[in-house]
């Protein structure tokens, strides 16, 4: 995990903007 801490962390905020993403269309219906 140490040789790749930017792998993590963009997969981090794939995560984070998939959700909001969900969150947002959930709301519209």
């Amino acid at each position: 995990m140490n040789h790749a801490p930017h792998l993590y962390f963009a997969w981090q905020q794939l995560v984070e903007k998939s959700q909001l993403m969900l969150r947002l269309a959930t709301e519209e219906q």
